[in-house]
Parts: structure tokens; sequence; C-alpha cells
């Protein structure tokens, strides 16, 4: 019976995709393959994936990938399913770690799946033992990998060597490194670069090819000897045929043909011994350069699994320290939560005539002013935390703060706010002329105060001034905090930072029990007007967030009824924006405990990337270019470890990072070998700092090299000492 209803699902899933494609204008077929797909009951017998269940996810994941599945292609795509279905799955359901490759299988439709790049290959698919590994591979280096002449080389060199290895781990150590290899290689030397890799694999698993120009000069000399022995017989011969005719001057001629015979034979006898000899001493000195190429081959090797080894170690050191970390922060949210609802229970009783009023409606109330009591004289919560391994002590206590949300602003506020727009927000000025205003005032602040501002600051400011809502995007220490204050100079609005959404009250506040009302900052930004700017929108409540989309939709002549009851009209010069260190979907390496921004809203938000920008680093380096230099050389570095290794690198440097060093320089407080060591060094594990100090002394093309010298010296202590001590 389960697996009766478990079809009848597959089937419903099945029709319902068909009959989207009937119920929508597409092609006609589109709406032929809808039919068919609607008319699944009745070609079940024709149906070539098997089990329906798996053609059932198998449609489903190419109608959910929109980017590179369109209706129009959905019969085709599923004809293409049709065809790598029966490479994989040979014996249908029958066919050995079904269940395992029917994941694999559904993989390869995915959103930038390995189908959406057309790198499919049955040839590179034999290559691997575990399919799995395959999906893994891809991910690793699907940023290197497109279709054309060098995906077609990477197949031939896949299957070339894959039967060098006895897994698919140090299989695709291998084929890794010739994938990064030759992303950026011209296509003209892939096919050297990749017969120099292959006769090197080759030869570490001890498989040399011998010359033919060796054999051919082998095989003269040989004949060469067998001719002269040859000859030798045939003389012999016609001497004994002739014994009786010459017998009486055969006695001479005999000894001196002795004579000649026996020299010519030493002669090559000793030429034989010579070439004996200079046959074993190529042989030997041939063996002793195989010996040492192997031996360094295998060094090498062992030498880069070592340094992967640390490498992954080290980053399974940090992702550990960080779940603790995010353990920590989670109980603090807890904390912050539970005085939250206490700060509430507060001032819902700090109004004692409301309480006297309740006291004198009934006697039951002598038990809720008791409990009011209790709650009134309840402490702040103190929750014990269970420290990481290794910590000093087992036990860490964590001592939460009021929400600042929260904060009862007991100010009486003017009811009624000037609906003015300030003139660079003013829609019935030209937005051309404004701008050019804009502009002024930033080229002022440029000039007076010597302000520098990143590359995406015009776009940010005109993000704001048509009021879509930017969402900043960037890594940490980037600037985006700041960009935000000069858009607000030079607007000349109010900048109120409103912290990350956790709950619908940090935006809409509460009414009190006492009849008050708590005003958040979101409040007085929409009513009075200013740039409220939500930093790490990724890191709040998503549900919570959703209760932007009320603010965010509509911003023409638009209303709100907060919990006061207040029915308060969005201030033209109301802006919001948002920064976030991920691009809303959901966490990565560097960031884990992101949460994924719930569409609806970032459908109202407009996405703008805010990386590092050397032209800023340059100008607030401007006083130190050596230094800019080495900032730059050094960012080179941990781009680099980052390509090869595929995962992010850690300990970059960033324009926070490079506004403290002009700090400390400006200030004379630090010198250059103590910034070296606290910015660049330490906190780094050895492999990853090696590394760093490798390329840097390679690529370095400045004529001064006395940062860098510091940098190497410091270095070469750190490695030597394993550490500097705490």
């Amino acid at each position: 019976m389960a697996i009766e209803t478990k079809k009848d699902d597959s089937i419903k899933r099945i029709v319902q995709v068909g009959e989207e494609l009937k119920n929508q204008q597409y092609s006609a077929s589109a709406h032929n393959f809808g039919e068919y797909l609607t008319n699944i009951k009745k070609n079940q017998a024709e149906i070539v994936i098997q089990p329906l269940s798996l053609m059932a996810d198998t449609m489903e994941v190419i109608s959910s990938n929109k980017k590179n599945f369109k209706p129009q292609n959905y019969e085709k795509a599923y004809q293409v399913a049709c065809n790598i279905y029966n490479l994989m799955f040979y014996h249908q359901e029958e066919t050995p770690n079904f269940e395992s490759l029917r994941i694999v299988f559904l993989e390869l439709f995915e959103e930038d799946g390995i189908l959406s790049k057309n790198l499919f290959n049955k040839q590179f698919y034999d290559c691997f033992s575990d399919k799995q590994n395959l999906i893994r591979f891809y991910q690793g280096v699907k940023n290197n990998l497109e279709a054309g002449e060098k995906w077609n080389a990477t197949v031939v060199f896949a299957s070339e060597i894959r039967k060098l290895f006895f897994d698919d781990n140090s299989f695709m150590a291998a084929l890794r490194s010739f994938v990064v290899a030759v992303h950026n290689m011209p296509v003209e030397s892939i096919k050297a670069f990749s017969e120099n890799e292959i006769d090197k694999l080759y030869k570490m698993n001890g498989i040399y090819n011998v010359s033919a120009a060796d054999l051919a000069e082998a095989d003269m000399k040989l004949a060469q000897i067998k001719d002269l022995v040859e000859r030798a017989m045939i003389l012999e011969q016609e001497i004994e045929s002739n014994r009786e005719t010459i017998k009486r001057t055969a006695t001479e001629a005999t000894n001196t043909l002795k004579e000649t015979i026996d020299l010519q034979t030493e002669k090559l006898q000793a030429k034989l011994r010579e070439e004996n000899e200079n046959v074993k001493n190529v042989y030997d000195e041939c063996l002793e350069n195989i010996n040492k190429s192997v031996k360094a081959e295998i060094f090498k090797s062992t030498g880069n699994f070592l340094e992967e080894s640390r490498a992954e170690i080290d980053k399974l050191s940090k992702e550990a320290k960080q779940i603790c970390a995010n353990a920590a922060v989670n109980v603090s949210d807890l904390n912050t939560n539970a005085d939250t609802v206490i700060a509430k229970m507060k001032t819902a009783v700090i109004d004692d005539e409301a309480v006297a009023k309740i006291i004198e409606n009934s006697e039951k109330n002598k038990l809720f002013l008791e409990k009011i009591n209790s709650i009134s004289a309840m402490p702040t919560p103190v929750v014990a935390v269970a420290a990481p391994a290794g910590a000093v002590s087992s036990v860490t206590t964590v001592q939460t703060e009021a929400p600042q949300v929260m904060s009862v602003n007991m100010e009486k506020e003017e009811d009624v706010a000037d609906l003015t727009p300030i003139e660079l927000l003013d829609k019935s000025i030209p937005f051309s002329e404004r701008f050019e205003k804009a502009m002024a005032i930033k080229n002022s602040l440029i000039i007076e105060k010597g302000e520098s501002f990143h590359e995406k600051f015009d776009d940010v400011l005109i993000a704001v001034m048509e009021n879509t809502n930017p969402y900043l995007i960037g890594p940490s220490g980037c600037g985006k905090t700041y960009l935000i204050k000069q858009i607000g100079d030079v607007l000349g609005l109010s900048r109120t930072d409103i912290g990350y959404i956790n709950e619908e009250y940090d935006i809409l506040g509460f009414q009190t029990a006492s009849g008050s009302y708590s005003k958040p900052n979101f409040y007085r930004c929409y009513k009075y007007g200013g740039i409220a700017f939500c930093d790490e929108l990724d890191n709040g409540n998503s549900r919570a967030s959703v209760k932007l989309n009320s603010f965010l939709s509509n911003t023409e002549d638009a209303y709100f009824c907060f919990p006061n009851g207040e029915l308060v009209p969005r201030h033209p010069n109301f802006r919001f924006v948002s920064a976030g260190n991920t691009d809303g979907n959901g966490a990565n390496m560097n960031y884990n405990s992101r949460e994924k921004i719930e569409e609806s809203v970032m459908q109202r938000l407009l996405p703008i990337y805010v990386g590092y920008d050397n032209k800023l680093e340059k100008s607030i380096l401007k006083d130190y270019p050596d230094w800019f230099e080495f900032v730059c050389l050094f960012r080179s570095a941990t781009t680099d470890w980052q390509n090869i290794n595929g995962v992010e690198a850690s300990g970059i440097v960033t324009t926070r990072d490079t506004a403290r060093i002009k700090q400390y320089l400006d200030n004379k407080s630090f010198n250059e070998e103590a910034i070296v060591k606290y910015e660049f060094i330490q906190t780094k594990n050895l492999s990853y700092l090696t590394f760093l100090e490798e390329f840097m002394k390679k690529n370095n093309k400045s004529r001064n090299t006395d940062i860098l010298d510091i940098f190497v010296r410091l270095t070469e202590q750190y490695k030597k000492d394993g550490g500097w001590n705490r």
C-alpha cells in the first residue's frame, strides 16, 4: 500500500509539471511535452527513467532550475536525462549503489551543475569509482571548468592517468592540479603540458620509455659482431677445404693466419669488454638518475601531502573554534531574548495606578500582584555555557544586556513631522541637477577634508537618491559602514544604525501594558526622515525581516499603522540601507552562521557588491607608498593560495586594516616591525605562512624591499620558534 501511495504521489508531481507547461504560453513543443506528462498514467510503459519517483524528482529539478532550463527545452532536457540514465543505471533499479547514484544523477541538473555547462562526458564519468566524487570534484573546481578545448584536454588527461591511481582521492588531486594549471594557459600550450605531466606520472609509477635510437644502436653493434663471426667461420671452412692443396705452403700461412685470427679475436674481445663496460656505466648512471628522480618525486609528493594535511587540520581547527563561538553567540541571543521578555513585563507593571485599579476590580488580583512583585524582584538571568575542550576554565558565564531598541524613550516628541523633502531628494527637481550638486559636495569633502571614497560610492549614492533600498554585499572590513556615513554626509541626512533584526519589535516597537509605546530607531527614521542602516541583515532572523516588506514596497504617499495606533506617513527623506557579508543565500566557508534572506525581501533590495578597493587604499596610504605596495603584494599572495586550494583564504588584509596601519604610522606608535608582526604574521599557521612568504619573494617587483625583508626575517624566526611566545 505504501509503495502504491508513493507511486501515486510521483505521478501527481509529474502531472503538476505537465499542467504548468500546458497552462502557460510557451512553445508548441513545450505544450506537447506537457500533454505527454499529464497523460503519464497512460504512458507508464514508455517511461525510461525508473522508478517514477526518480522521474518526478528529475522533472522537479529541471522545472525549478529556471536559470539553465527554459520550459521550451524541458523535452530536450528530459531526453538528455533519459540518455544519461541508461548510462548510469545499466540495470535500472537493480544497478548496484542505486540510491547513491540517484543523488549523483539529480545533482547533474542542479543550477550551475555539470549539465548547465555541458560538461557531462561518459569517458570522464567512468574514471570515478565512487560517482559522488565526480560531483565533489566538479564543485571544487567548477570556477576553472568550461566546455571547449581545455575541457576536452582534461577528459583525455583523466582517461590517460586514471589507471595509474589506486583510489579516487589521489586521482582527483592530480586532476585538480591539472585543471587549475591549464585554466589560464593558452590552448596551444596545453597538449605539450599534458604530455609532460603524463610522462611524469608514468615515471613516478616506475614506467619508462626506452628510446628507439638506443635500441637501433644496440642492434647495429650486435649485427657487426655476428658479421665478424660469420666471416671467421667462412674463412676457416675455406682453409679446411683447401688443406691438401696448400699443405706444403700452409704451415707458414696457417701460423700467420692463426696469429691474425688470434689478434683480431683479442681486439674483438677487448672491444667487446669495452662496450660491455660502457653499457654497464650507462646503465648504472641511468639507474642512479632514475632513483634520484623517483626519490625527488616521492619527497615532493610526500611534502605536498603533509602541507595539504596541515592546511586541512588548521581549517578543521578554525571551524571547531567557530562552532564554539557560534554556540556562545546563540546562548547570548537566548539571554537577550529572556531579558527582553522581562523588560516588557517590568514595564507592564510600572504604572502603580493601573495596577491599583485592577486590584480594586477583583480579589483575584491579589494573587496577580504577588506574581508581579516576584517578577519585579527577578535578577537578570545568568547562563552557564560549557567551555570548549582544552580551555582553562570548564565553565564560561555569559552576562547579557538589555536590547538597545527596547529602551522606552520618555521624551516628548513633536506629533507632526515636517514632510518637506531635502533638495537632493526632491523629485520635483531633475535627477541630473540633484546628482551634480551631490558630486560637488563630495568633491568639496575630498578637497577640504582630504576624504577618500570607495569606488562603489557613486553607485550606492544613486541607489539611495533613487530610493531603491541598496543591500551592500562585501567581506568584513571593506568599508561598508563608513561608506554609508559618507552618503549621509553628502546628502545631509542623519544615519541611524538599527542593528540586525532579531524580532519584529526591532522594527515596530511595542505597546506596553501601561499604555506607553516603546519607539524603536526605525520608527523615528520612518516618521522624521534619515537613513535607517541595518548592518548584518543576513545575521538576523529571516522570519522577522519579512516585516520590512511593508516599508520597502510602497514608497509614494505610503502610510503605516504602528502598534501605538498612530498612522504614520512615510517621510520623503526616509531611506533604508542594509549590508551583509553574504549574497543572501545563506552561510558560506567564512561566514558559517549567516541565514538565507527571505526571497520576498531580496526582491525589494538592490544588491551591490562592495569589495576591497585598491584605489581607496592607495589614497589612504598615499604618504606611505612602500606600505601600499606591500599590502597589494600580500593580498595577491592570499588570493593565489585561495585559487590553488579552492577555499577562502583567512587572515587577509582589509581596508579597515589599512586604515589602522596608517594610524600607527601617523602616530608613530607601533614601529614597522611590530606592524608586520601583529597585522601580517600572527594567527597564521606555518604552512600557510610559508606559502605567502615564497609567493611574495618570487613576485615582488618593488625597488624598496625594506618591509618585505622585515616580513621574511620575522617569518623565518616565527617558523624557527614554532610561533611567538604568548
